[in-house]
């Protein structure tokens, strides 16, 4: 019987892109979080100044020729192989604290710009970004207190103390 061979290389599949926005020019966009951004995104740069990669579900249009590339004859590649495609940006750490990092589909408003790069060139960079603190929900227990009236509440308050003798 011939063994069956389980793949643990993280795949990237083509009909994933069908979310991903194209960012042809700078501006003020919505974009959404590609994976939840954790302490295995932080990374030094060549400063030792930390920050964490944040990845997006987006890419410049400059990229889009080496994605074809990529996905020219294959369904699915390996992710290593779309390194560098795909729009980051970075939260960066300062004395040890920084903004919230966010969740995998976590929509965060973003500023994208021109910027120099390496060889001179200007390429589209995300250059800061506003992630939204999560809201505090109320319990079931406070829905309900908040819903029922104030006879309803006595009602209950009544049943459950019956019998209850309280001594001044």
């Amino acid at each position: 019987m011939e063994e069956l061979k389980v793949s643990t290389i993280p795949l990237f599949k083509r009909s994933q892109l069908a979310d991903y926005k194209v960012i042809r020019e700078p501006g003020k966009y919505k974009l959404i979080c590609a994976t939840s951004t954790s302490e295995k995104n932080r990374v030094a740069n060549e400063n030792g100044r930390e920050s964490y990669i944040v990845s997006f579900k987006a890419i410049a249009s400059d990229k889009v020729p080496n994605l074809v590339t990529v996905f020219r004859e294959a369904e699915e590649v390996e992710i290593e192989k779309t390194n560098g495609i795909f729009m980051t940006g970075n939260i960066w750490v300062n004395q040890g604290s920084h903004k919230p990092l966010p969740m995998k589909g976590e929509e965060v408003e973003v500023m994208i710009d021109l910027v120099p790069s390496r060889d001179g060139t200007s390429v589209l960079r995300v250059r800061d970004m506003r992630i939204e603190e999560a809201r505090e929900l109320p319990t079931l227990g406070d829905s309900l207190a908040a819903l029922l009236s104030s006879e309803e509440k006595a009602a209950i308050v009544s049943e459950a103390t019956r019998g209850v003798v309280i001594e001044h």
